[in-house]
């Protein structure tokens, strides 16, 4: 067989492959990415990288079948239609493992197996029959129709609009005064969590738990708490554009300027400075949020301790190019949930948790170089309204000629935040809140940081634990849903540590009364038993709907000097008119928020929205007192961070030296995991503790229903597991216990196991055995 017969074999059969793979691979990918923006708007793709993905969607796959075809008929030119039909069937393969995913095969390999049948049939019918093989390659162009549906889906991210700043009504600021600073002195501090109920914070009287939230306490003992605040969705694509539009979400809209061209950043643009970090959204343009300017020095931070002036800093921190490599990974992860089985899909990284860096969070980190990019900048100067004459006086040193004396270091990589879990959002919030405390101008410093949000990693030190994974629907056994809010209030904790740096960084700055400090949440969730922890909302369940729906919402406006608790009806949608009134940024825009510094909204009534619908809301904040009742049952709210991992009603033994006896023999053996671990635990942050353990338990005498392991970390009661209530005898259970912070101090630890039997005041203690490698 001459060569010209092999090429124009082998072009005939590349229209084949385009038409199988577009089918198979190309379609339902493209549709899934086309229908879900947020993913582009996460790793922060736009324009011409998002064409580019399409291409390599489109054509990546039978480019790599027809290279292998015509490497194989280089070598032997006969072997080229035994090849093709091969390849051939591995497309088929595909494709029927696309249709058939929702079958039930029982195991993945009968699965497997049933559709490499079907395969081979196709391939089969495609050998024997002209007619298919025709027909298949004149349906090529039906690739041609996915890239064209797939650009109009996308045109939003791909064709972004550019912005110009906002002309204002009261064009004299500096005139507006609020107590002591001019409005156009106001710097703005918004931090969103993610994920976060406000019922977690409080305890069972209602008030911010500051034992076990030192960050939260000082925040309201500075601000104003707007404890009957409600979000507008329990999606963050939908409640997070609510809050920066001030505008009511419609259910499914895409998180994009596009779809929201009037927002804080395109109203604060030339008016402040900006330090803008989105996560999920992309409503800042790129022209607007494409550096970090800031001005300041360390006298502004720390005037109290700080003795001699130091240059004004104009920090232009140029965020890193988007990367297409690990983007590509992601979405390789998205094709095996399309095509695998379900036995294999369980295997993957999860995808409905997040929207990049899928199964990146439990990886190790690198601490010294994520502390190291703190002090790492870029010399650039990212002009704003301030950086004229006007602003130019504040770079003065010594009184000679204005001058810029910059950072002349390697650039702070802002990497995609899903890429590490919720390592890399504690990073951005420390910087932020050094930038914030620092600065000499107006500056907007904003972040979306996923935090509590799962993968739940961090442990109240910053250190990390091993995370035990969280059903997405709660099961009905109370003591599985406990563990996983306990391993969620461990993340919580971290965060609240950096809410704290954030607001004890302020107060010791010159910032701190010209400062409008704003934390809250785009939503909450809920650990009900038989519940969806947020993914759908289930109306008729009115307890785990107010778990959803209340976000915290403290507000420290400029100079403000007492605290303030406001039972006002507020939503998400009232914080960008808030923001708008006390910054004096007045573009005239019309709201469905109102200015909280004002006015009471009056509402009666409050609606929400989810993916699948709607309800309206009519509770005031005696719900979420209620709601803080209902889980201080599951865990208690003394004895601080310690206190998490406390089972009501035995939180008094809570790190307690105990002597168990050797009198009733109730376990037969035991083998928790990262036993190896507790020999020498560190203290370096980041660095993995055994703070969440979990193994097997083998039972040898039947348990009452009153009893529960302890775990003793030192002969101290570290932990409990609830799992050996009532078990019986012969049972082998999987136990799962989160452990108290001051059993992981540095060094070598010893682990041991006791039942405790009867009443929880003065329970009987039982010696277990030693523990066994799992």
């Amino acid at each position: 067989m001459d060569r010209g017969t092999v090429l124009r074999r082998s072009v005939s059969h590349l229209f084949v492959y385009v038409t199988i793979l577009t089918a198979a691979i190309a379609q339902p990918l493209l549709q899934l990415y086309g229908s879900n923006l947020a993913m582009f708007a996460a790793a922060d793709m736009q324009g011409a990288r998002v064409l580019m993905f399409m291409a390599v969607v489109v054509l990546g796959p039978p480019f790599v079948l027809w290279t292998v075809e015509l490497l194989v008929s280089t070598i032997r030119a006969t072997w080229q239609e035994s090849v093709h039909c091969v390849l051939v069937f591995v497309g088929f393969w595909a494709f029927v493992n696309l249709l058939l995913r929702d079958v039930g095969f029982g195991s993945w390999v009968v699965a497997l197996l049933v559709t490499g049948v079907a395969a081979a049939a196709l391939s089969l019918l495609y050998a024997r029959r002209a007619q298919v093989r025709g027909w298949l390659r004149w349906m090529s162009p039906l690739a041609l129709a996915v890239c064209v549906l797939f650009t109009l889906a996308v045109r939003d991210v791909v064709w972004v609009p550019k912005v110009e700043a906002v002309e204002l009504k009261n064009t004299n600021r500096e005139a507006v005064v609020t107590g002591g600073t001019a409005k156009s002195d106001v710097s703005v501090v918004w931090l969103i969590l993610d994920e976060f109920p406000l019922f977690s914070l409080l305890d069972e009287n209602g008030k911010v738990n500051a034992e076990r939230f030192p960050g939260f306490g000082k925040l309201a003992n500075t601000s104003t708490w707007y404890r009957n605040v409600l979000a507008t969705s329990q999606t963050t694509t939908d409640a997070v554009p609510a809050m920066l539009s001030g505008l009511k979400p419609k259910s499914g809209g895409s998180p994009v300027l596009a779809s929201h061209p009037k927002n804080l950043f395109t109203l604060m643009n030339g008016h402040l400075s900006m330090d803008a970090h989105e996560v999920v959204t992309a409503l800042c343009p790129k022209e607007v949020c494409k550096t970090v300017s800031v001005s300041g020095g360390e006298d502004i931070a720390n005037p109290a301790t700080t003795t001699t002036s130091t240059p004004e800093v104009v920090d232009a921190v140029a965020k890193a190019t988007p990367q297409m490599v690990p983007f590509l990974r992601d979405a390789a992860v998205v094709l095996g949930h399309k095509i695998l089985p379900k036995g294999l899909r369980d295997r993957l990284p999860a995808i409905d948790e997040n929207w990049g860096g899928f199964g990146q969070g439990g990886g190790d980190f690198n601490e010294e170089d994520l502390l190291d990019s703190a002090s790492d900048r870029t010399s650039e100067n990212a002009g704003t309204e301030d950086s004229d004459s006007s602003g130019s006086s504040a770079l003065s040193t010594s009184g000679e000629e204005d001058s810029e004396v910059l950072l002349d270091a390697k650039k702070l990589r802002v990497k995609d935040w899903q890429e590490g879990g919720p390592v890399t959002q504690v990073q951005t919030l420390l910087d932020v809140a050094e930038r914030a405390a620092q600065s000499s101008r107006a500056t907007l410093h904003f972040v979306h940081a996923l935090l509590p949000h799962r993968p739940w990693e961090l442990t109240p030190d910053l250190r990390k634990h091993k995370w035990l994974g969280s059903d997405k629907k709660t099961g009905d056994v109370l003591d599985t849903a406990r563990d996983e809010y306990q391993e969620f209030l461990l993340q919580a904790a971290a965060a609240d540590s950096l809410v704290d740096n954030l607001v004890t960084k302020l107060q010791r700055s010159a910032n701190w009364d010209r400062t409008m400090l704003i934390v809250t949440s785009d939503h909450g969730m809920t650990f009900e038993l038989g519940e969806w922890k947020r993914k759908t909302v289930n109306p008729k369940n009115l307890g785990s709907v107010e778990d959803i729906y209340r976000p915290p919402l403290f507000i420290k406006y400029p100079d403000q000097s007492t605290a303030k608790v406001d039972d006002c009806p507020a939503m998400g949608i009232d914080i960008l008119p808030t923001v708008a009134a006390a910054t004096g940024i007045d573009a005239g825009w019309s709201f469905d928020g109102v200015d909280l510094a004002a006015e009471c909204p009056p509402r009666t009534t409050r609606e929400v929205i989810w993916l699948e619908g709607k309800t309206t809301m009519t509770s005031g904040p005696e719900a979420v007192i209620a709601r803080a009742k209902f889980y201080n049952e599951w865990v208690g709210s003394a004895f601080g961070v310690d206190g998490i991992a406390a089972v009501t009603p035995y939180a008094p033994l809570l790190g307690k030296a105990v002597t168990p006896s050797s009198g009733e023999q109730y376990i037969a053996s035991w083998s928790p995991t990262q036993q190896s671990v507790f020999k020498n635990i560190p203290s370096k942050r980041f660095s993995m503790i055994p703070m969440e353990v979990d193994g097997r338990i083998r039972v040898a005498k039947s348990l009452p229903k009153n009893a529960v392991g302890l775990f003793l970390v030192d002969g101290k009661v570290a932990g409990f597991i609830g799992e050996l209530s009532g078990a019986r005898a012969g049972s082998n259970l999987y136990f799962r216990t989160t452990l108290s912070q001051s059993s992981m101090t540095p060094g070598a630890h010893t682990i041991a196991l006791a039942v405790a039997v009867g009443n929880p005041a003065n329970p009987t203690l039982t010696k277990g055995p030693a523990p066994r490698r799992p």
